[in-house]
């Protein structure tokens, strides 16, 4: 009586037209559906929608459309959809590997839509994507991939996010790296060497070595495929300063040779410096060397600056262009080209200061000379790098007062980005003593400094010897 009580009460709640499969039909569903209903109501099975075989399954037509029933066969619940009877869930029928990668991301295996495999591309917990060999952007023809450690290619080209520097100071070869794309080549040509004072008689006035001319600054870029596997590298030594004198005139200073990397690119060095005279003359310095040609040596006239279209005289230079030199006139400025080296005066006096430059090498100073009153002088500074402003190397020597000659001092080294500074020119003395040398020109094209003046039988001071020519090559790939 209580499973009755409880069947009335259901039937009480629910409204007859909710239930239009079993109650307003006269179909085979209908009468065996209410029968099952009412049996899953009353007898001591769980509650729940009717159950049949497969092959049990009431007709499904449009009267019938909504009704559900428990599949016994299958073991899925199924529903009539107007024309048959369809899962209403279920296992699925995607299929997948056995196990997977953690984070690895999920790819369809053919073109059927319901096999996956695994995939070595891993989406990390911080959402860092790896593991892709290449990435297309775009298209199949704009693609992204690793060609080796830190390097990335696009469209089988490596950017260039490596660079591989190889320096020469000396001869050498260079050797292609593995991967280059491009090159870029920058080279110094070698400094001039400054030219040696005079050793002459006391009462007269005499002059002093003048300053050699910086090297040039060339720089050259080039598709790694377009160069060899190996090319030869000069990088020569500088110019060599004049040898002193216990008598006469001095000796002249040695144009800077120039640099090269293979048959792609040459640099020009610097004009060597004038030898001092044992009668006092005005005279110019070593110019400045270029991309084209080598610096002018001093004489005692205006002297032309390495082209293309180098300085003349007392013009300053642009470009890759060498800056020339004047009689009695400090050295002149330049930009890429090499600047000139310190000049002197007929009187005897200071010796004047190189010619600094922006990027390339920088002049060396004259020496001092020494009057007909026999007072000694300072050497003349060498010129700076970075700047245009005449002085700020190597520094001259100090004026010695009668004593032994100070050496003017060596111009600092260079590198990839600016040249060699100038050397600083060596004081004269009056008295029973040598005069100061002049100082080296600094690596990458610095000009030597000039000797300074002694008096007859006492050594002169010798001119200073060139900077080295360098050559950079910057590989990328």
């Amino acid at each position: 009586m209580k499973r009755v009580a409880a069947l009335l009460a259901v039937l009480a709640v629910l409204h007859w037209s909710a239930l239009p499969v079993y109650s307003q039909r006269t179909n085979a569903f209908s009468t065996k559906g209410w029968i099952e209903f009412a049996k899953a109501l009353t007898d001591d099975s769980d509650f729940g929608v009717p159950r049949y075989a497969t092959a049990d399954l009431p007709q499904c037509d449009a009267a019938s459309k909504g009704a559900i029933a428990f599949d016994t066969t299958d073991g899925v619940v199924k529903d009539c959809d107007g024309t048959s009877w369809g899962s209403m869930g279920g296992t699925g029928d995607v299929t997948g590997p056995a196990s997977s990668t953690d984070n690895a991301i999920a790819r369809f295996d053919g073109t059927g839509g319901k096999t996956l495999q695994n995939s070595g591309v891993l989406i990390s917990d911080a959402n860092a994507v790896t593991g892709a060999a290449t990435v297309d952007i775009g298209n199949a023809d704009t693609t992204l991939s690793r060609a080796s450690a830190g390097v990335v290619a696009a469209e089988g080209v490596n950017l260039a996010l490596t660079a591989d520097i190889a320096s020469f100071t000396s001869n050498g070869t260079w050797t292609k790296p593995t991967g280059a794309v491009w090159v870029e080549v920058i080279a110094y040509g070698a400094g001039g060497g400054g030219g040696s004072g005079p050793s002459s008689t006391a009462g007269t006035a005499r002059g002093s070595g003048t300053g050699g001319g910086g090297g040039a600054r060339c720089v050259g870029r080039f598709l790694a495929s377009a160069l060899g596997a190996t090319e030869a590298v000069t990088a020569p030594a500088g110019g060599a300063g004049g040898a002193a004198v216990t008598t006469g005139s001095g000796n002249a200073g040695t144009a800077g040779s120039t640099s090269s990397f293979g048959s792609h690119l040459s640099c020009f060095g610097g004009g060597g410096g004038r030898a001092g005279q044992a009668t006092a003359a005005a005279s110019s310095a070593g110019a400045g060397g270029g991309c084209g040609a080598v610096g002018g040596n001093g004489s005692t006239g205006n002297v032309t600056g390495g082209g293309p279209n180098g300085g003349i005289g007392s013009n300053p230079a642009s470009g890759c262009a060498g800056a020339g030199s004047a009689n009695n006139t400090a050295g002149q400025a330049s930009e890429s080209g090499g600047a000139s080296g310190g000049g002197v005066s007929g009187t005897g006096t200071i010796g004047l200061a190189g010619g600094s430059s922006m990027y390339a090498g920088a002049g060396g100073g004259a020496g001092g000379g020494l009057t007909s009153g026999d007072a000694d002088s300072a050497g003349g500074d060498g010129g700076r790098i970075g700047g245009i402003a005449v002085g700020g190397g190597g520094a001259g020597g100090a004026d010695p007062a009668g004593a032994a000659g100070n050496a003017g001092t060596a111009g600092t080294a260079g590198g990839i980005s600016r040249g060699g500074a100038g050397g600083g020119g060596g004081s004269s003395t009056s008295g029973a003593f040598a005069a100061g040398a002049g100082g080296a020109g600094g690596a990458c094209g610095g000009g030597g400094g000039g000797g300074g003046a002694a008096v007859d039988g006492n050594s002169s001071g010798a001119g200073g010897t060139g900077g080295s020519g360098c050559v950079y090559v910057v590989t990328y790939r």
